[in-house]
C-alpha cells in the first residue's frame, strides 16, 4: 500500500509546504479543501499551525504524490518536472484515464503512464511552480 501525502503551493506567498494533516469535506456538489492541523515548509524545517478558510483555499494548489520515487529516491508529486531520456515531463493527474502521467506538449503531446518501472527511470528536476523555466526555454535538456 502506497503512502497518501500531499504538498501544497501557496500562491500568495510563493511558498511549497508539506501537508501534515488534511480535512475534506464536502459542501454542495464540489469538494472543498479545508486545511486543519500542521503545514511543514517545504523542505521540512519550522512547524506552522495553520486552519484554512474555504475562501482562502483558492490560493493554495494540493499535489498528491504518486507513491513513487525517482532514480535517486526523490518522491515524485503531481506539478514536478521529470528527465526522462534527455526530454523533460510534467507530472499529472489524468482523471479519464485513473492514473498519473507524464506530458510534454512540446514534443507532440507526448503523454506517458508513470508506473514503478519508468519511475526508475525519471529525475525529478523540479515543479511547475519553482521552476517553471525548465518548460519555457527547452522541451530537450540533452
Amino acid at each position: 500500500m502506497r503512502a497518501i501525502k500531499f504538498r501544497c503551493w501557496d500562491k500568495v506567498d510563493k511558498y511549497m509546504y508539506d501537508v501534515m494533516t488534511l480535512d475534506r469535506y464536502y459542501k454542495d456538489e464540489n469538494m472543498h479543501i479545508r486545511w486543519i492541523g500542521r503545514l511543514h515548509k517545504y523542505p521540512a524545517s519550522a512547524t506552522i499551525q495553520a486552519s484554512v478558510s474555504d475562501d482562502e483555499n483558492k490560493n493554495f494548489v494540493l499535489m498528491q504524490y504518486t507513491g513513487l520515487t525517482d532514480m535517486e529516491g526523490q518522491e515524485i508529486y503531481e506539478g514536478d518536472i521529470l528527465e526522462f531520456e534527455g526530454v523533460l515531463y510534467v507530472c499529472y493527474w489524468n482523471n479519464e484515464e485513473c492514473r498519473f502521467e507524464l506530458v510534454n506538449n512540446k514534443v507532440g503531446d507526448v503523454e506517458i503512464f508513470l508506473n514503478k518501472e519508468l519511475s526508475q527511470n525519471v529525475k525529478v528536476v523540479g515543479n511547475v511552480f519553482e521552476n517553471l523555466d525548465l518548460l519555457k526555454f527547452s522541451a530537450d535538456i540533452k
